[in-house]
């Protein structure tokens, strides 16, 4: 048997759902990963915005140990998955809420929640805009 690299993730965002596949490209003529992303926005000095589910599991109904990470492209330390900078677990399917923690600078910070499992990975663009405290 051979394991078809698929997931599939879903975004929940203010009771919507979107679900898009990630499949693991190679030479057999799969796509390339085409992964939902996040973003969450906030004028400085308010309070964190709320955080946004994201389910991963394996489009084949299959079950194996996974691990997510923050990588990130600008700024560190202000994403947050399931509360740490990282998550992992022993089963698919699993949900993850995804949160950031309050920036002291306007501007805009970008990184992806990059989740790997049974040799294949894909990554979940997450921006983060601060906007200038109004006056």
């Amino acid at each position: 048997m051979t394991w078809n690299p698929s997931y599939r993730i879903r975004v929940v965002c203010s009771g919507l759902a979107l679900s898009l596949a990630a499949c693991g490209g190679g030479s057999s003529g799969g796509s390339a990963a085409n992964p939902a992303s996040l973003a969450f926005s906030q004028a400085k000095g308010a309070p964190a915005p709320a955080a946004q589910m994201l389910d991963i599991s394996d489009s084949e109904g299959g079950s194996h140990a996974w691990n997510a990470e923050a990588v990130y492209q600008s700024g560190s330390g202000w994403l947050r998955i399931a509360g740490a900078t990282s998550a992992s677990g022993a089963t698919l399917p699993a949900s993850l809420a995804i949160a950031v923690s309050p920036s002291a600078a306007p501007g805009t910070w970008n990184a992806t929640v990059r989740v790997t499992g049974n040799g294949r990975s894909f990554d979940v663009p997450v921006s983060y805009t601060v906007s200038p405290e109004e006056k």
